[in-house]
């Protein structure tokens, strides 16, 4: 093994102070706190503490990450995602709209730039250009690369805007396609392979849809009725996840995800995150140990 000279030892060394020196990036919010203040401010997460500076008002504030309820950066938002209510399964299948002479559903409004939103059967939704869909999960065409969702847990895929009629088919049981056409396809969603969906059904067989001309959702299963979740994450790209839990790790947000497991997120990424207070007390900082 080569020993480090001292040259090389010195601009290591060197290195590294300034990196200590340099300040940690700070983004303007405001932070939520279990025991009632809220502090507006520079804001600065460093492992288990909250730091707000508010230099026009002299204040300076640290918080533990455990007497945070809620944190907002302020600036622009894509706005999270609204969920659809869930439909009762056993109810038929009426939906408004529908030309009584042909029978046929109302076309789908003018397509427009739409960035595809994954629903999740835990009610988490995903927003991001989609890769493709295989044996191992759906990947992202985002650089860096995101950790795949697994199969299982996907609900539905949206790649145009739902019409308002549309709603009550992503409850109802019914697994497949619904087309620009008002047609609705019942069967497997197997794959998505170069912009095309493909889709097993029992009376047609093997179907290729293009994903930017003939979907507007692809269908897997159901949106689970799960428990509310004690904490909901908004990222910058319109994402809404649903967490048991979440903590920090340095320039991370680190959460649980129902369906997922544990999940990362970089802070730069993070709009907004809220939290229900946790079951035990957050005893006051004089009662803390030190």
């Amino acid at each position: 093994m080569k020993r480090i000279g001292p040259k090389l030892r010195a601009l290591l060394s060197g290195a590294l102070l300034v990196r200590a020196s340099l300040p940690l990036p700070a983004r303007e919010g405001y932070v939520e706190t279990y025991t009632g203040p809220i502090y507006e401010g520079h804001i600065r997460v460093q492992s288990n503490t909250v730091i707000v500076v508010n230099s026009a008002l002299a204040l300076r504030v640290e918080l533990p990450t455990t007497n945070v309820a809620g944190l907002t950066f302020l600036g622009p938002v894509t706005g999270g995602i609204e969920l659809l209510p869930l439909a009762d399964p056993g109810a038929a299948l009426e939906w408004p709209g529908r030309d009584e002479v042909s029978g046929r559903w109302p076309p789908s409004p003018p397509r427009q730039r739409f960035t595809p939103v994954v629903q999740l059967r835990s009610a988490s939704s995903v927003k991001g250009r989609i890769h493709q869909l295989d044996a191992s999960g759906l990947s992202f065409l985002e650089r860096p690369e995101r950790a795949p969702l697994s199969r299982a847990a996907l609900a539905n895929i949206r790649f145009q805007p739902l019409p308002q009629w549309a709603g009550t088919i992503l409850s109802s049981g019914r697994t497949g396609a619904l087309l620009a056409t008002g047609e609705f396809i019942d069967g497997e969603c197997r794959a998505i392979v170069a912009g095309e969906l493909i889709l097993h059904s029992v009376p047609l067989g093997v179907c290729r849809f293009s994903l930017r001309h003939d979907v507007i959702v692809a269908v897997f299963a159901p949106r689970r009725d799960f428990p509310s979740q004690p904490c909901v994450i908004e990222t910058s790209n319109g994402t809404t996840w649903l967490a048991t839990d979440l903590w920090f790790e340095p320039g991370l947000l680190v959460f649980r995800e129902p369906l997922l497991g544990r999940r990362r997120l970089p802070l730069a990424d993070i709009t907004e995150f809220h939290r229900q207070p946790p079951s035990f007390p957050v005893l006051a900082p004089s009662l803390r140990r030190p």
